[in-house]
C-alpha cells in the first residue's frame, strides 16, 4: 500500500451522511508533504468547475489510483491552509493500514433501462439518435439501436444519460465511450456494448448508484419470489 505521490490527481468528496445524489465530487493535485500532512491545489468541482475552500476541521472522503491500478481511498480531515505562490489546502495523511484499496474492474453490469442519446464523434457520416440501454455498470453500458445507424467497433461515441433514482429525481451523466462490440440482433436490430473513456468520478459515482439501487431491487424480487 502506497501514499498518492506528488503531483498525483485525487478526488475528494465530503464525509456526510448527504444522499450521493447531493454530495459534491471535488478534484485536486498533490503538490507537496509537510510533516503528517499533504499540501494539495484548492480542489475544484467537477461539476461547476469552482473552486472550493474546504473550512479547518470538515471531514472529507479521499480516493486516488495507485500503481496497481486500483482505487484507494482514505477518510481525512481539513488542517488548514498554507500560502504560496497559489494557496494550498493542507489535508491529514492517513495510516497504511487505513487506507482501502478497491478493485476498479469489479463493476457490476446490472439490468437497467435508462434512455440515453448517442452521438458519434465522427462528423462524416453524423450519427446521432436516442436509445435505451439494456445493462449499466461503472465502466460502460449496453444498449439496442436500429442497424440503420452505422456504427462499428472501436469508434468514440459521445453519451448524454438520464438516471432516475427511487426518490423521483432524474440526474444526467455523460462520458466520451468507445464501441468495444456490435452483436446483430436482428434484421433490423442491433446490440451495442460501449465502455466508458472519459467519465468525471462525480457522474460515475451516479451510474454506479443507480446500479446499486436496480441491485436491490432485483435482490428484493428474488427474496419474494422465493
Amino acid at each position: 500500500m502506497k501514499l498518492p505521490q506528488i503531483g498525483q490527481m485525487i478526488w475528494l468528496s465530503p464525509d456526510t451522511s448527504a444522499d450521493d445524489e447531493t454530495k459534491k465530487v471535488l478534484k485536486s493535485r498533490i503538490a507537496d508533504f509537510t510533516g503528517d500532512a499533504a499540501a494539495i491545489e484548492l480542489p475544484i468541482d467537477e461539476r461547476t468547475k469552482c473552486i472550493e475552500r474546504a473550512k479547518t476541521g470538515s471531514m472529507w472522503n479521499v480516493w486516488y489510483m495507485g500503481d496497481d491500478g486500483l482505487r484507494h481511498d482514505f477518510r481525512t480531515e481539513v488542517m488548514g491552509f498554507r500560502e504560496e505562490n497559489i494557496p494550498l489546502l493542507l489535508i491529514k495523511l492517513p495510516e497504511l493500514r487505513d487506507i482501502v484499496r478497491t478493485q476498479r474492474r469489479s463493476y457490476v453490469r446490472v439490468p437497467a433501462e435508462v434512455e440515453i442519446s448517442v452521438k458519434s464523434q465522427e462528423t462524416d457520416p453524423v450519427c446521432h439518435f436516442l436509445a435505451r440501454t439494456i445493462n449499466l455498470s461503472g465502466g460502460g453500458l449496453a444498449f439496442s439501436c436500429e442497424e440503420k445507424y452505422p456504427l462499428k467497433e472501436k469508434q468514440l461515441v459521445s453519451i448524454w444519460m438520464n438516471l432516475p433514482s427511487r426518490k423521483g429525481t432524474v440526474a444526467h451523466a455523460y462520458s466520451t465511450c468507445e464501441i468495444t462490440r456490435i452483436e446483430k440482433k436482428t434484421d433490423f436490430c442491433q446490440l451495442v456494448s460501449v465502455k466508458f473513456l472519459d467519465i468525471s468520478e462525480g457522474d460515475r459515482q451516479k451510474v454506479i448508484r443507480i446500479c446499486y439501487e436496480r441491485q436491490l431491487e432485483l435482490n428484493k424480487r428474488g427474496i419474494s419470489d422465493s
